[in-house]
């Protein structure tokens, strides 16, 4: 997602933008990649049988995680992007953007 963002942000669009966009193409990957692990462990957090001693505490949290993973991805990732996304990009990639912005403004 990040790598997605600075993209975006490379070809001078407002950060604003960049984050809400860049979230928007990502969230159904990271939904779906999510939700199919989590329909996964259901069999083993739900069964009984030889080895539910074991299994059952480990898939518990395993599907926490997940959860977990997925909220932190999807809220604390564009946020902390928003508060240091300037400092991601590369250095000759904000030369190419302020490039652009100076073309921008001789041509008008």
């Amino acid at each position: 997602m990040v790598d997605n963002y600075n993209n975006r942000f490379a070809e001078g669009i407002p950060l604003k933008t960049v984050i809400v966009e860049g979230s928007m193409e990502r969230l159904v990957a990271i939904l779906l990649t999510a939700l199919t692990s989590a329909l996964g462990m259901v069999p083993v957090v739900v069964g009984s049988g030889a080895g539910k001693e074991i299994l059952q505490p480990l898939a518990v949290v395993i599907l926490g995680g997940l959860f977990t993973s997925t909220a932190l991805t999807l809220l604390v990732l564009p946020a902390l992007y928003s508060l240091f996304g300037r400092f991601l990009v590369p250095k000759e990639t904000m030369g190419n953007i302020q490039d652009i912005n100076t073309s921008q403004g001789s041509i008008i």
